[in-house]
């Protein structure tokens, strides 16, 4: 039991940690991982094909730097009470895009909202691990259409333990492929079908600046709305008034208001609503503020958000939506051409990139600076030392003239201390033999001394010779004898020199 808490607090404190580390790195992730391509900052544009009952309508909005314009507006009238048929959308769209100057915009077909089937639907969480696959194959079980004859998207509205919410918007595929049939017949290619409800979400959240609130355009013949969680259309509806009372059609707009609002509630604090009137609907437009109150918005003092948009009463609110969808960043609109399946982003790391070869750069040049540096030095030393070239051979030759001068004094030093002068040698014998004695020759080499003489007593010469201090090894070389007509003793003596380098020293 100990053990099985411990490890639920390590998990615990694991978890917190990892979202910590998560919550510090995200800005720096969203830093690293910015383009310059990014759709907050590229520009853009994006020309909206509105299909509505008796006419069809075309808006052309362009982006830059989170700035949006509405560049051009054209709405052409066909049979009252009824759609306009392919060809006739095609001629019309070839038309506004010569007119407005639109052929490199991206094209959005907008329906309507009677052309689609809106449907909530929940699946086991399980489904989440393949969401598209669930979703394709239990189509049919949740709208009137399977996943072969229609074209369809959805976004998730609510993830809980349990059991995920769905929102899912199909069409039947048929009749809007003859639409874009003939739209490429004229060159044209659709990039993105949405519809009039998912456009308008849009262009109330950027007016708005909200991700949760409910909205809803009235005119003269009935109102359309929804509810957007997070960024998500949750729930729509579209209707017509059946009474011609102000009373009444106020009546049931709040009532629209209230019903969309319910069970989006995220704390104490109700969402925002936002209305915009279009056509003669003054006095609705005073008596549903009125019921309102505070709680209501009107949308259309806002409008200046989006430059060159004139009202309502204009500008087609879903074919404006409808550009406004494709071009805002993070929108999370539908896309029926993509059956469910979502592009997949590549994350952009241009700047990382950049980054990474700006550090590069710098340990390079912290690398090879030193060594550049260096290299100047060494440049600039070489230069003195050839400036002063010729001071320095001088200045060798001068080392080599007293190492010379020194090699010869060092010789006669040694030749001095190593063999002494034959004149210390004879003061020296002169000093030590008897004055009765004399010498007839004497030979000095290699540090050996050869006597020859005469004295009264040669055996008396061999203390007196080894006495000094000069001489060692005295001896006789040959025998003495004595010379009769001298009356004197002839001797030969031999004695090793030694001495002398003290003496100099």
């Amino acid at each position: 039991m100990a053990r099985s808490i411990v490890v639920d607090r390590m998990v615990e404190s694991a978890s917190t940690m990892t979202a910590r580390l998560r919550k510090t790195a995200a800005p720096l992730w969203k830093v690293l991982t910015f383009s310059p391509a990014d759709e907050t900052v590229a520009p853009g544009s994006c020309l909206c094909i509105g299909i509505e009952r008796g006419s069809v309508v075309f808006t052309h909005v362009s982006r830059f730097l989170s700035r949006y314009q509405i560049r051009g507006y054209r709405k052409y009238g066909f049979t009252e009470g009824s759609y306009p048929k392919p060809e006739e959308v095609a001629s019309s769209a070839a038309h506004a895009v010569r007119e407005m100057r639109a052929g490199k915009a991206d094209i959005v077909l907008s329906l309507p909202k009677q052309w689609v089937v809106v449907k909530a639907a929940e699946l086991p969480v399980s489904a989440s691990e393949n969401l598209p696959a669930v979703v394709s194959y239990e189509l049919d079980r949740f709208t009137p259409f399977s996943a072969d004859e229609a074209l369809y998207d959805y976004r998730v509205v609510e993830e809980g333990e349990e059991k995920i919410s769905l929102l899912i918007v199909v069409t039947k595929a048929a009749p809007l492929n003859g639409y874009l049939s003939a739209l490429k017949e004229t060159g044209l290619r659709v990039a993105r079908v949405s519809f009039d409800l998912s456009g308008m979400s849009a262009l109330y959240r950027h007016i708005a600046g909200e991700d949760t609130f409910v909205f809803m355009e009235v005119d003269d013949e009935g109102f359309r709305g929804g509810a957007v969680v997070k960024g998500i259309l949750a729930k729509s509806v579209s209707a017509g008034f059946s009474l011609p009372e102000d009373a009444l059609r106020a009546a049931a707009v709040e009532e629209e208001l209230a019903s969309l609002a319910s069970g989006l509630r995220e704390d104490v604090s109700p969402p925002k609503r936002f209305l915009s009137f279009r056509g003669r609907t003054a006095a609705l437009r005073e008596r549903v503020k009125q019921q309102g109150g505070n709680t209501v918005r009107v949308i259309d003092e806002m409008e200046k958000r989006i430059r060159g948009f004139e009202g309502f009463k204009e500008v087609s609110s879903a074919a404006a939506g409808g550009a406004m969808d494709a071009l805002l960043p993070g929108s999370r609109g539908f896309d029926l051409l993509r059956k469910g399946v979502a592009r997949r982003e590549r994350t952009p790391f241009a700047l990382t990139a950049l980054l990474v070869l700006a550090i590069t750069a710098l340990i390079g040049v912290y690398l090879l600076m030193p060594i550049k540096i260096e290299n100047e030095r060494l440049r600039e030393i070489e230069k003195q030392i050839a400036s002063r070239k010729k001071e320095v051979m001088a200045v060798e030759d001068l080392k080599k003239q007293i190492s010379a001068l020194r090699r010869e004094i060092a010789l006669v030093d040694s030749f001095k201390n190593d063999q002494p002068l034959s004149l210390n040698v004879l003061k020296e014998l002169t000093t030590v033999m008897p004055p009765t004695a004399w010498l007839t020759r004497v030979r000095i080499a290699e540090g050996q001394v050869n006597l020859e003489g005469y004295a009264p007593s040669a055996t008396i010469l061999i203390p007196k010779l080894e006495a000094s201090r000069y001489f060692r090894r005295v001896e006789f070389s040959s025998p003495t004898f004595r010379d009769a007509r001298q009356n004197m003793d002839r001797f030969q003596i031999k004695m090793e020199l030694e001495g002398m380098k003290n003496e100099r020293k």
